[in-house]
This record gives structure tokens, sequence and C-alpha cells, in this order.
């Protein structure tokens, strides 16, 4: 018997030890790391459904924030596991079990380095939705505007040729479109009404970099630059196309800006993580677990990161962009929104061009009959 023939449980045993902790050229989708590991039937059964149930929970957000998304990761199973793989090695050992030890062990060989491809995939997959819409957010420095890119470029990929790119960042060179102006984003975004009813739509992405002081509403376009955004989202959303915001820090994003957009949280030049809702700075409901090793955009998606990516809103309403009946409607849905999760006068405040005492007058009059229920409605049907 050759040695390639009387090794083939080996190679197979340590084989399948690779193939089921994903260092293998094909994705493992069904099998457990728990399994050949641990031998007692009862035992492998009890953590396949504690798997099962934990993973469950976390997908629904029943869990706080800080628990990581995979079972495997957890103390509780890291203890089950380091007790019953001590006794199967054990076992293993003692019974010269060359082939049951190999599967402890794995594969020597070099592996492919197949990490970046499973992100890529992941990201192709939140990228790639019809109406596409995410917040990005982290400290300065961990690299958002690249990620930012990378998503465009994966989107654009997805879209085919005739999908086009616009953002206000000045030096991305791969972009469609320049757009540094409300009316700008309105003109580009807008088809015609055969276009449309003919569902010969282009598919249209805006990367929106907030960072500038007018953009963000630490400027001169003060306090109702939240409700702003907030239109902006709320008519890309109506007109069917994507758009990708790279915010700040997370803390006080728009209501309707969290009610549309999956929110990604960049944790560092490689790492990032997705979740369906951000509050003061914290990622609610994880939609991933951690994602680590994301590469970086090709050339043309790279803009120079110095770039200030100006833009205006003022200009949108002095050159006479049809906004005003989407701006209150942001504006009365974000009230009532606020108010039906606890928030206070002050504090919705913060988020619509509304006084306090204005916040006040609405609340009431919607509680009392039906004034603005159609207006509530009237948005929650385009983010539906």
């Amino acid at each position: 018997m050759s040695d390639e023939q009387g090794n083939g449980g080996e190679w197979a045993a340590s084989e399948s030890k690779d193939w089921k902790d994903g260092r293998h050229r094909r994705d493992n989708e069904h099998v457990y790391a728990h399994a050949g590991e641990v031998r007692n039937r009862n035992s492998r059964r009890h953590l396949s459904i504690l798997k099962a149930a934990y993973e469950r929970a976390y997908r629904r957000g029943w869990l706080e924030s800080g628990w990581p998304a995979q079972f495997e990761k957890t103390v509780a199973y890291k203890q089950r596991m380091g007790y019953h793989a001590t006794e199967g090695f054990s076992d293993r050992l003692a019974a010269g079990d060359a082939a049951g030890i190999r599967h402890y062990v794995g594969s020597q060989q070099d592996e492919p380095d197949v990490s970046g491809i499973r992100v890529l995939r992941t990201l192709e997959e939140l990228i790639g939705r019809d109406a596409a819409m995410l917040y990005l957010y982290g400290h300065m420095g961990n690299g958002k505007t690249f990620f930012a890119c990378l998503l465009a470029e994966l989107w654009h990929g997805m879209h085919g040729e005739n999908a086009q790119v616009g953002t206000n960042i000045r030096t991305l060179e791969a972009a469609d479109e320049w757009i540094c102006t409300w009316a700008d984003l309105e003109e580009w975004m807008v088809e015609d009404e055969q276009t449309v009813l003919a569902g010969n739509q282009t598919p249209k992405l805006f990367v929106f970099d907030e960072a500038s002081s007018t953009a963000s509403g630490r400027g001169r376009d003060g306090w109702d630059a939240s409700t702003k955004l907030a239109t902006m989202v709320y008519r890309i959303r109506k007109y069917g196309g994507s758009i990708i915001i790279i915010g700040h820090d997370g803390k006080d994003v728009a209501p309707a800006v969290r009610e549309l957009c999956t929110a990604c949280h960049k944790t560092g030049k490689k790492t990032a993580q997705f979740y369906r809702d951000v509050k003061n700075r914290k990622g609610r409901n994880p939609l991933t677990e951690p994602l680590q090793g994301i590469p970086l955009p090709d050339k043309s998606w790279q803009p120079n990161t110095n770039d200030l990516a100006p833009w205006s809103w003022q200009e949108g309403e002095e050159q006479g962009v049809d906004a005003e009946k989407s701006y209150r409607e942001m504006a009365i849905w974000t009230v009532i929104n606020c108010k039906e999760q606890g928030l206070s006068h002050r504090e919705t405040a913060k988020y619509v061009p509304f006084s306090k005492s204005q916040v006040g007058r609405i609340w009431s009059d919607y509680q009392d009959g039906d004034a603005y229920t159609e207006t509530r409605d009237t948005v929650n049907e385009v983010f539906a």
C-alpha cells in the first residue's frame, strides 16, 4: 500500500478539520465547530441546541451590546469545549488513533488566505440590496472614507456599466458625478416620468461625506442641518436610489437616518461591524460579527483623505429645489417618532426646526385627533 493510500484516513481527518474551521478553499455552511471533537452524542446535541438558541437571540437583538455574534466565542462555549476536547484528545492519544489526533490538530500545510474574499462577500450582500442605505461612523483616522469608497466600488460592480456613482468628494476619480449642492443632487437623482414608469431608471448611488461644517450642522447651516440630511435620505429613498453617508462618531444621528439606514461602526483601518441601528455612539442589534482584514479599494476609488468634501444646503434652497414639502413631512414625522420613543420636548427639538413649545403643540395636536396622521403614514410608506 502506498503512503498516500495508507495515510488517507489521517489526511481526511486533518483536511476535514480545516474545512470545518473555515481554513479551506470550500466554505462550510452547516457543520458546527464541535463536530468530531465532542465524542458524546448527547453533549454534541446539547452544544448544537445552545448555539442555535444563542445566535437566534443575538440576531433578534435580545442580547445586550458587547456579546459576540457567534456562540463559539462565548466563555460558556470555550469552557465546555475545553473539557470535551481535552478528554477526547487524551482518549485518541491513549488509543493510538492517528486519524482522530489529526482531526484535533488540523493540516500543517500552508493554506489559502480566503478571509479577504469572505469579507468582500459579506459587504456585497449588504451593499447589493435595492435602495441600499448605509450610515458609517467612527473616530477620525479609522478609514471611513476609503471604506465607503470600497463599498461604492462593490456596488458599482454589482449593478453594471450603466450604474452611476455621485459624490461630494472631489478627488474620487472613479465617480461619475461630482455633486456639492442640494440642487445638483436633486437634478442628478430625478429622472423623467416615462423612464420611471417603464422601470428603466439608472441605478444611482450617492456617497455623502458630511465631514465639512456646512454638511454636519456645525457651521452656518446651523441647527436644522439634521432635518435636511434626513430629508435628503427620505427623497433618495423615494427615487429608489442608494446612499452611503460618511458620518462622525454616531452621536445625535437623526431619527429618520437611523430608521432608514443600516449602521456601520468603523472600529479601525481594517475592521468594522454592521448594526441595524446606532444611538449615542453605540451600535444596536448587530447584523454581522466584527469584520477583519478589510481591503483597500482600487486606486481609482481612493480619494485624497485631505479632501474637504464641500457641501451646501442653501444653494439648493436658493435654486428652487422643491423640497419644502418633504422637509416639513420629515420634521413632523421626526417629532412623532421621537415622542413615541419617550424623548422630552427639549430632546426632540434637537432634531427638528421647531422650538420645544412647537414640538409640544404638534405632539398634542397629533394625540388629540387626526392631525399629522396622513403625514406620518406618507413617510412610513416610503420607509417600508
